[in-house]
């Protein structure tokens, strides 16, 4: 590519980043909602692909269930990545690095030195 036109793509880029970055902060509550709507999308597509429920004690209310990672290594990849949310992109590349277990499971699975613990009974409903 030619210098003058790369030259005028960086500029351009350079103009929409700042057109952006002036939109978002005007329109602070719109761009919040948009962002909001695509996580819990995005959560979604998530627990389905998961299998929607938990795998320690099935547990199927959405309300409850978190994703969490086989090997314990959310804190590295966290620092990686530099983000907390798990996107889709991060979840299609290495699907088995996650797995989707309700709050008192993941909770338990911490306080039983990362490894899972299912339950001896499982609860009556």
């Amino acid at each position: 590519m030619p210098f003058h036109k790369l030259a005028r793509t960086k500029l351009s880029m350079t103009k929409t980043a700042i057109r952006l970055r002036k939109y978002r902060k005007e329109n602070l509550e719109h761009t919040k909602e948009v962002v909001r709507r695509r996580n819990v999308k995005t959560k979604i597509k998530i627990h389905k692909l998961l299998g929607n429920k938990c795998k320690g004690c099935g547990e199927t209310d959405p309300m409850y269930l978190q994703i969490d990672h086989v090997k314990n290594d959310g804190c590295e990849e966290r620092k990686r990545t530099k983000n907390a949310k798990i996107s889709m992109r991060m979840y299609l590349d290495k699907p088995k690095m996650y797995q989707l277990l309700c709050a008192n499971c993941n909770y338990a699975k911490k306080l039983n030195g990362g490894k899972l613990y299912k339950p001896k009974k499982k609860r009556k409903r």
